[in-house]
């Protein structure tokens, strides 16, 4: 299917293609190594207000991410919800919505629940928002996930912005290549990648190339893990955090 906002493909709004698609008869979108469909997006700016929830085995793949921009403006929380074996890249992803002042709620630009397989690349990722927290990618229990080629900036200076994470990560296995976060503002703390678990779990992650910065007058912390284990492998890159690059609690 083709998205293009002047009309001429098969639907004006990435929303409209995949909730199209959710609504075919006997769909064969369960979790498998098949993908079904692929939602290409023509270059353009397309203004959503609700979330996309991309089932599995689909693919939504942008012109480029110079050109083929997604802005956001959503009563909901989620923006991007990704499954199993889903492929997003090629786009620039903006948040510009403001529902955190009067509802206290945190933004989740990308999350991925319960999934596998899934190949995230080639994203131009921007919140400027003044909510009580923005989180870039969040991802609970979720196995070979590859994040790659992606620039992730996160925060205002305003004090309605109390916390800013780029990654969350919770009893996870993510492989990170060439990803720069930058988290500004976030009068409270800023987190690059945070990582929490329970007692009887883990998350792995690797980092090649990486590049973490995390600027504001309170705490920042590059990467911050609490309870349980994690696995941390890192290749290159850098972090620049001024209360603690790397920190286990």
């Amino acid at each position: 299917f083709t998205v293009a906002n002047d009309g001429s493909g098969d639907f004006r709004l990435p929303s409209e293609a995949l909730n199209y698609i959710s609504s075919i008869p006997n769909i064969n979108t369960s979790s498998n190594d098949t993908q079904s469909y692929i939602v290409r997006i023509l270059p353009g700016i397309y203004n959503e207000t609700e979330t996309l929830n991309i089932s599995p085995n689909i693919a939504v793949i942008g012109e480029s991410k110079i050109n083929t921009i997604i802005n956001f403006s959503t009563n909901d929380v989620n923006f991007i919800a990704l499954s199993s074996y889903n492929e997003i890249a090629n786009l620039t992803i903006n948040n510009n919505s403001i529902i955190g002042i009067p509802n206290n709620n945190y933004n989740f630009i990308i999350t991925t629940f319960n999934c596998q397989n899934t190949y995230i690349h080639d994203l131009l990722i921007n919140d400027f928002t003044d909510n009580l927290g923005n989180v870039g990618f969040f991802s609970i229990i979720c196995d070979n996930v590859l994040l790659e080629n992606i620039s992730l900036k996160l925060g205002t200076t305003s004090p309605y912005n109390i916390f800013n994470y780029g990654i969350a990560l919770f009893e996870s296995n993510i492989t990170i290549n060439n990803m720069s976060i930058l988290c500004g503002g976030g009068i409270d703390s800023n987190y690059g990648i945070y990582t929490e678990e329970n007692i009887y779990t883990q998350s792995n992650l690797i980092l090649n190339n990486c590049d973490i910065t995390c600027i504001n007058n309170n705490s920042n912390y590059g990467i911050s893990h609490n309870y349980g284990n994690l696995y941390l492998e890192m290749n290159g890159g850098s972090i620049n955090a001024n209360t603690y690059n790397i920190v286990f609690d």
